[in-house]
Parts: structure tokens; sequence; C-alpha cells
């Protein structure tokens, strides 16, 4: 635990920087919940909120928070992500993630955005549920079960509905074996562009 809480303190320290440079950034919260696990668990059958009869779609009620602060242009931004939910076995857990997002296709009110990086998972511990295998490999930790992925991957799709703020769709792979659906809204806190492109043809005004 004593982890976590160093990661999440050097987490809110970069976003107050990066928000103090007024550089372009924003924020986002989505709903998240509808889950696929495309492995098959030995506490599978034990699962709380199967939505199927092999409850591999299974309901993890939670909230995904994102912030973005772009690098250079309006195509590239660190991105740090903070997952909270109740999972599979309905225990709390959550992930945290920094990386990396590319914009794929803007157009008008549409986007199209592609992030990764890597990720540590956190849950309480399932060690006392019978015929838990542990399929996951967590680490233990006191109470806490933790394990570090090289990859945390989203694929995003915005949609503006007003000049600060979007709709936000996203598929997501935030813990192992799980790919995941959120929805939400994310709202722009700058959309100042920095270190943009000079256009070198474009006609001069003067």
């Amino acid at each position: 635990m004593f982890l976590i809480k160093l990661i999440l303190k050097i987490l809110f320290i970069i976003v107050l920087i990066n928000f103090k440079t007024f550089s372009q950034s924003n924020f986002s919260i989505r709903l998240s919940g509808l889950n696929y696990c495309f492995t098959k668990y030995s506490t599978q059958n034990d699962f709380k909120n199967g939505l199927n009869k092999n409850n591999s779609l299974v309901l993890e009620p939670g909230l995904i928070l994102t912030y973005d602060s772009y690098i250079t242009g309006d195509y590239f931004s660190f991105r740090i992500k903070q997952g909270l939910y109740l999972d599979k076995m309905n225990m709390k857990s959550g992930f945290t993630s920094i990386g990396l997002r590319r914009k794929i296709f803007s157009n008008f009110e549409h986007s199209l955005n592609l992030a990764v990086g890597p990720c540590i998972n956190y849950r309480e511990s399932w060690i006392n549920i019978p015929n838990y295998g542990n399929e996951d490999n967590f680490n233990y930790s006191g109470n806490t079960e933790y394990k570090f992925l090289i990859i945390n991957a989203e694929l995003e799709y915005n949609y503006s509905i007003s000049p600060k703020s979007d709709i936000s769709f996203s598929i997501n792979y935030n813990q192992p074996y799980i790919i995941g659906f959120s929805a939400g809204l994310r709202y722009w806190f700058n959309k100042k562009v920095r270190n943009k492109k000079k256009c070198i043809s474009c006609p001069a005004f003067h």
C-alpha cells in the first residue's frame, strides 16, 4: 500500500506542474463496468456479477479518471489514468497508468485516439476465496494484491458537444485478461496548442 500511495502522490505532483504551465490539456471522467474476460479462472463460477452462462461477460462498476497534457502540437500527449472499481468478486480494486496518447483521426466534431503505457493493478486480496488459483500472478502485500502490466492500452473516441466539452467512449485493456468498455465526458482546461508547427506554404497577410 505504501508503494501505491507513493505512486499516486508523484502522479498528483506531475498533474499539478503540467496544469500550471497552461499548456493544452484536458480531463475526462468515464463510467466503466461492462467487461469481457478472455481467459478461464478457477474462481469463475463464483464471480458475483456474471452476465452470461460462463461468466465471461462481467459487470465491474467503477470510474476512470484521465488527464492529458500535450507534448507537442495536438497529436501527442502525456497521459495519466486512474481507475477505481468493484471487481469480479465485489472487492475494491483499482489501477494507475502513465503513458502516451496519439491522435489517429480528427474531423470536425469527431476524433479517434490510441493510448499505451505501463500500469499497476491492485485489489483487495482474493487469497481467502475458495479454489483461488492466482491465474493473474498477482503479488501479495498484506491484504492487498498488486501486479505490474507492461502494456495498458486504450482506443478512445470523442464527439465534441461544445467548445470545451466532448462525449467520450473507449475500449480498454486495463487489467489482465480483461477488455473493458467505458463512457463519459471530457473537459478541456486549455485548447492552446503548444509548439504548433508553422505553415511554410500558407499565404501571409499584412
